[in-house]
């Protein structure tokens, strides 16, 4: 390790978090979502669910998260198990697995929706434009502003 420079500042203990925007857009454009849809965007299909469901990215690896398992949606954690067995079969938009998984889950879709309307309301007032339309710069600002608020 001493050969490396700065290596220490690179892998300090600083703690990070993830604040990475969710853009569903690839796969509501898709309509019913089938196994080669997973990848659509810059995120998987389990990532962008969780995070639009509110879910933590730091709880990733231990849940509560969702995962696919070939064409079977289910989560992770203490409320574990499958959710859907044929999610990824054609028979499912992207917003009808997010309310299963909301459901299973037992979080209230109208929090995660009041959040995202505060979100574009925010987004529209300052930048005049929706929150999924705006540069990182701008949702960190926005997303400062909702914790100011709080």
């Amino acid at each position: 390790m001493k050969y490396i420079k700065h290596l220490d500042e690179n892998f300090s203990d600083k703690k990070t978090e993830l604040n990475e925007a969710v853009n569903a857009s690839g796969y509501l454009k898709a309509g019913k979502l089938g196994v080669n849809d997973q990848f659509l965007g810059r995120r998987s299909l389990a990532w962008t669910l969780s995070t639009d469901l509110g879910l933590k990215a730091a709880d990733e690896y231990v849940g509560p998260w969702l995962g696919f398992d070939h064409v079977s949606m289910y989560a992770i954690g203490k409320k574990g198990g499958t959710i859907l067995d044929d999610a990824l079969t054609n028979k499912y938009t992207y917003d009808e697995l997010k309310k299963a998984a909301a459901d299973f889950l037992g979080i209230k879709e109208s929090v995660v929706t009041e959040q995202m309307d505060l979100e574009d309301e925010l987004a529209n007032e300052e930048f005049g434009m929706d929150f999924d339309q705006l540069g990182s710069k701008e949702k960190e600002w926005v997303r400062d502003e909702m914790q100011n608020t709080k």
